[in-house]
């Protein structure tokens, strides 16, 4: 395993602890079998990073009750996967207010364990906001959606666009 992969499952095992610990007003899911995960891999054509297969691994999503925030359950994002906003490599994992908005992965090279989380400010632009989810639910553990630095302050900042 790549010492940069191995660095950031540690900071993902930091947070699942966080979560688990508490408190907070979040609800877990039930974890997502192994099966689960490959079938997901296989739908989509894609293999998920180890940080996002840990995440799933100890809770298939979850909701928060304060800011209606959401780790979506990789059952759900298949239910529309041959939708018309599908782009290969890239799915919306998150969300907000019943998919008022949205954050997205685009993942890098196969194999590599590389991608960029985005908030897609719209169709044309998608600001890149980190390569760590631990990073992105660490901002959301510590500010929420609305908070100093939490998911929009920190989307409104002059962030890069990524390109296509």
């Amino acid at each position: 395993m790549v010492l940069k992969e191995f660095q950031r499952l540690m900071n993902i095992e930091q947070i699942i602890a966080r979560i688990r610990a508490g408190p907070n007003d979040i609800k877990l899911y039930p974890a997502a079998t192994q099966s689960l995960l490959e079938y997901f891999e296989d739908k989509a054509k894609l293999v998920l990073p180890l940080d996002f297969k840990a995440l799933y691994s100890f809770s298939n999503g979850f909701e928060s009750a304060e800011d209606l925030f959401r780790i979506i359950p990789l059952d759900e994002l298949m239910d529309d996967w041959h939708g018309e906003n599908r782009v290969n490599g890239q799915f919306h994992f998150a969300e907000y207010l019943i998919y008022s908005d949205l954050w997205g992965v685009r993942l890098g090279e196969e194999g590599k364990g590389n991608y960029s989380i985005y908030y897609p400010e719209s169709k044309q632009r998608k600001l890149f906001m980190t390569s760590s989810l631990a990073e992105f639910l660490g901002c959301f553990l510590n500010a929420g959606i609305y908070g100093k630095d939490g998911l929009y302050d920190w989307s409104r900042k002059n962030l890069p666009v990524l390109k296509p």
